[in-house]
């Protein structure tokens, strides 16, 4: 008898396989497809994608399968305050830049918070289940994501943070 759980019936899943949301260009359109095709639930890492990059590969999974899908995030973070002055730093990597033939280095400008913006795309891109790392999502993110009846998946790596979790009203 094959095993079957109330977390696999929920997410439709016949095989107990959860392949992992990698950021940064670890999975494609074709294995999250391929993944739910062969019974598992595959991710899409949208952590580092634009709200655009997510709903264009979440329009490509549903291309490919018809079977469920999560997309994966990071919750939102505090914006660091960028240093006040960054030009010793600077004057100490420039040698190695030239060393690289490199235009000399330049303060980073810091990107803007873009959560709300992939939270949207990756709702309306159709995943059935959305999954969230480094934290706890707002409240209204939460509220948002069961209101599209979506599964909503929590990262704990300590008992202290899956007690918060489940606070927060996330299904696993």
């Amino acid at each position: 008898m094959p095993l079957q759980t109330e977390l696999m019936r929920r997410l439709k899943m016949i095989h107990p396989v959860i392949q992992a949301p990698l950021a940064g260009g670890g999975d494609t359109p074709d294995l999250v497809a391929s993944v739910g095709e062969a019974g598992g639930l595959g991710f899409i890492g949208g952590a580092y994608l634009t709200p655009q990059q997510i709903l264009e590969a979440a329009r490509a999974v549903r291309a490919r399968t018809a079977r469920p899908f999560g997309i994966s995030l990071f919750a939102p973070q505090p914006v660091p305050e960028a240093p006040k002055d960054s030009r010793r730093a600077l004057e100490c990597v420039a040698p190695f830049y030239a060393e690289l033939e490199l235009p000399p280095p330049q303060a980073p400008a810091l990107a803007a918070d873009s959560f709300a913006e992939q939270l949207a795309a990756a709702l309306e891109g159709g995943a059935s289940v959305f999954s969230f790392t480094f934290g706890i999502l707002p409240a209204s993110a939460i509220e948002a994501i069961k209101a599209r009846g979506t599964f909503l998946i929590g990262t704990a790596t300590t008992v202290d943070e899956a007690v918060a979790l489940e606070k927060a009203g996330v299904d696993a």
